[in-house]
């Protein structure tokens, strides 16, 4: 299936979200389609959906299982399951249901990341880069909620554990220093370097706002890095704009 064509079939809400994620081809289904005659506004599925080599957000990815119910008025996903050099992602229960209000409602219990490395996601159109260091060994968002049209109105809280090995002579500082000011202070930049810790979040307004810092250090522990609670709140923004203050 080429969800770029196949789209044209879906209610409004879902031709807008596929055009949102950059769905391609690579998808297959499997199971039991009802569609009464000349109305596809009232198609039902029930079966699997798999994908290999699949494209979504302008990224490719390896392998995609899910099991899919599908009316007019509900969709719904168990078991869904993405794995990938990247990541492996598993989330049991994804659903959405319209409303009264011919609104679609999200609602996820829990989706889990682990081995989450960054520096493999391959976009669509390039070829995936040798492994940096930086590692989400595990991450977790819980009780999602919102409009599935309106990113801003969703929902929900989560925390990650990272490792980030420190490397010789190179330094990933979330700022840059004027070098001849370091070479005054002779100040070691793994101090600034977050090495290991867990992050706490809450998403809203189209935000993981950081909630909290437990246990982050630089290499051999020298440093340790807490939320600013004077400046102003911390957070990433779905877009990927990143504001983050310690």
């Amino acid at each position: 299936i080429d969800w770029s064509k196949a789209a044209t079939l879906l209610p409004q809400a879902f031709k807008e979200k596929m055009q949102h994620l950059s769905l391609g081809d690579g998808f297959a289904l499997a199971g039991d389609f009802t569609i009464p005659h000349n109305d596809l506004d009232k198609l039902t599925f029930q079966g699997t959906i798999q994908a290999k080599n699949f494209d979504i957000l302008n990224h490719n990815l390896q392998l995609l299982n899910a099991q899919i119910y599908l009316d007019p008025n509900a969709v719904q996903l168990k078991k869904f399951t993405i794995q990938d050099p990247a990541l492996t992602l598993t989330c049991d229960d994804l659903s959405l249901i319209k409303h009264r209000d011919d609104q679609w409602h999200l609602n996820i219990p829990l989706v889990r990341a682990e081995g989450l490395r960054p520096s493999l996601l391959q976009a669509s159109d390039k070829l995936r880069i040798k492994s940096k260091s930086l590692v989400i060994k595990n991450a977790e968002l819980r009780d999602i909620n919102g409009i599935l049209s309106d990113p801003e109105s969703y929902t929900g809280r989560g925390n990650l554990y990272f490792h980030n090995p420190a490397k010789k002579n190179l330094f990933n500082i979330l700022f840059a220093i004027p070098n001849d000011l370091i070479a005054r202070i002779g100040l070691d930049l793994n101090l600034l370097t977050p090495t290991m810790g867990n992050i706490f979040y809450e998403l809203r307004d189209s935000k993981m706002y950081l909630t909290k810092l437990s246990n982050v250090y630089s290499d051999g522990r020298r440093s340790k890095f807490f939320l600013s609670k004077n400046a102003g709140e911390s957070s990433v923004a779905l877009a990927g704009n990143l504001d983050v203050k310690i």
